[in-house]
């Protein structure tokens, strides 16, 4: 049984062996050193430690031509290496994106996917409390069964923003029928905005209205665990969690913290700031992490919209890598099919008609699927109207998009927008066009 770790983009300098650089990868990741021989250690502990040592020592497999300058490797480690049931998660991440990712020899490196082997190693990840499946049957009233995807409100601005602000917005998307209204990853607990009393006031607002609030509760362990236990004494469903911030082991003891003091009823939706600059992680590493460590719902990357309107590009190319997240995340595990969904988020500003066309493309080229967010924030509060308005129109705009003749399509219209929005240059895909591109 083994702990399998895969490398790609692999590359060395000039002057650096390409094997030699693994195999010192190798050695640091369960030795701790480059250095091969430990013979003051050995003189130590005896002869036959060695003989011990050297099993902890994981396996490079070279997964392209085979040979020693593949891009494409793997480190195969022995599973008796971690205990996830005693130690954190973020070990685990040190010990194969630590140091030995920042050898000097090594120019490139992403850390791109992990494999467990061994099933036992899957029952110290709690995975998603609440999943897909029920977020769509009764977690979120404002869907009303319609089948869609979810719509959420990012507010902004993220600083300066009082209680009473937030409030006013809230009620303002509650009215234009928003799924969820969510803190800012950067709305912590900024002195305009407390987070104990804006907790109590909206927990009020909550039990009276159907739009969910989600509260962010990003810190150390020990302050999350206890903004947590905050929120549930007022009543909130969901919590946000910034997990590059606060770490995999966070995540996934506030995930343990909700199974087992609070029934699996609360949510947690969690955003990977920066994600290209932590440890040479993949997003897809990220994510999969994620959902064993709790995620019910997590941005997982949006299309490249230049590429398509700005550089001529083919509209699949740039969707197709987001449908693929949203299959790794909502795809059953096989050897662990306890393990829930993950519901995968779309960042929108702007336009509106972006998310009109991503919605209609799924529909026409991926067998109806609609089952991911639109997480929109400049984009409601930067629209030409207040915050009801707006609201109500990225909805209606989805909505068209999700129930609209998918073969003889018509844009929805916005031309009652259309001129002001061209003024703080934001420009319309035609949506039309691109489904028949």
């Amino acid at each position: 049984m083994s702990v399998e770790i895969i490398y790609t983009n692999f590359a060395v300098s000039k002057e650096s062996d390409s094997i030699l650089t693994k195999k010192l990868m190798a050695r640091d990741a369960s030795w701790g050193t480059h250095i091969i021989t430990l013979a003051a250690a050995e003189a130590t502990c005896g002869a036959k430690s060695h003989d011990h040592w050297i099993t902890t020592e994981p396996t490079i497999t070279n997964k392209g031509t085979g040979k020693a300058d593949d891009s494409h490797f793997s480190l195969t480690f022995p599973d008796t290496n971690f205990d996830f049931s005693r130690e954190s998660v973020d070990h685990f991440i040190g010990t194969v994106a630590g140091d030995i990712v920042l050898n000097p020899s090594i120019d490139s490196i992403e850390v791109r996917d992990f494999n467990f082997t061994n099933p036992k190693l899957y029952d110290a990840f709690p995975g998603p409390n609440i999943g897909i499946d029920t977020l769509y049957s009764g977690f979120l009233p404002t869907l009303n069964g319609v089948m869609r995807p979810i719509v959420a409100f990012t507010v902004k601005p993220r600083f300066g923003i009082t209680i009473d602000d937030l409030s006013k917005m809230y009620q303002a998307a509650s009215d234009a029928g928003i799924d969820i209204i969510e803190d800012d990853e950067r709305l912590i607990d900024p002195p305009s905005c407390r987070f104990d009393e804006r907790v109590r006031k909206l927990g009020v607002m909550q039990k009276k209205i159907d739009t969910v609030y989600s509260v962010n509760i990003t810190g150390d362990s020990q302050d999350a665990l206890k903004k947590l236990d905050h929120c549930a004494d007022q009543g909130i469903k969901m919590v946000k969690l910034d997990v590059l911030v606060s770490g995999f082991e966070t995540l996934r003891k506030v995930a343990k913290r909700i199974k087992e003091n609070y029934n699996s009823q609360i949510a947690i939706t969690v955003y990977p700031d920066a994600y290209g600059a932590y440890r040479k992680l993949s997003r897809e590493f990220i994510l999969k992490l994620s959902r064993l460590c709790g995620a019910d719902i997590i941005y997982a990357g949006s299309p490249n919209w230049a590429r398509y309107e700005k550089e001529g590009g083919n509209l699949r190319d740039a969707i197709e890598p987001v449908f693929q997240r949203h299959r790794l995340l909502s795809d059953n595990i096989e050897s662990v099919p306890r393990i829930k969904s993950t519901l995968c988020t779309i960042t929108n500003d702007q336009h509106p008609s972006r998310a009109e066309m991503l919605t209609a493309y799924f529909r026409k080229n991926k067998d109806d699927h609609y089952q991911y967010a639109f997480f929109v924030g400049g984009g409601i509060s930067g629209f030409p109207a207040d915050i009801k308005i707006a609201g109500r129109t990225w909805i209606d705009c989805i909505s068209h998009a999700a129930t609209q003749d998918i073969n003889n399509y018509v844009n929805y219209d916005l031309s009652k927008y259309e001129e002001q929005m061209k003024k703080i240059n934001w420009h319309r895909i035609d949506v039309q066009k691109g489904l028949n591109d």
